[in-house]
């Protein structure tokens, strides 16, 4: 498997434990699990990020699950390309950031009506809510 989707050295390391703490908690062989990951990745036009990918939902469900709502929402926001909105690592933390980069004050005002926009349709408030709720989860788990 590790040969087939060609890993550096620290890639490799990185997998194993990952393959081992899934097949750990999951009460399974490691042979299982592996078995597991090539299924959900199939076997046609094989790619090592769709291998990296279901390694992380595999081992980090609830974290991938609540990234994949932020990404979402972010999506429905139609963001400019000057802004762009993080979480906290992990969803440890109960904010965003949001990062502005311009080169006129006449684009600054535009952006700025945008996210005004994005704040009165409640898309904001969605953001923030997805992080308080997913560090919430995250902590009781």
């Amino acid at each position: 498997m590790l040969l087939r989707f060609k890993l550096n050295a620290n890639e490799t390391r990185e997998a194993i434990r990952e393959i081992q703490e899934i097949a750990f908690r999951d009460k399974k062989s490691i042979n299982e699990t592996i078995d597991e990951i090539l299924l959900k990745v199939g076997q046609s036009q094989v790619r090592v990020d769709s291998f990296r990918r279901e390694l992380k939902l595999m081992r980090y469900p609830f974290l991938s699950q609540v990234e994949e709502e932020f990404r979402d929402c972010l999506n429905d926001l139609s963001l400019p390309k000057e802004i762009s909105i993080h979480h906290p690592p992990f969803f440890e933390g109960s904010y965003i950031e949001i990062r502005i980069k311009v080169e006129s004050t006449e684009r600054l005002s535009q952006i700025l009506s945008h996210l005004i926009s994005a704040v009165e349709r409640g898309l904001i408030d969605r953001l923030m809510s997805i992080v308080r709720d997913g560090g919430a989860q995250g902590v009781m788990l």
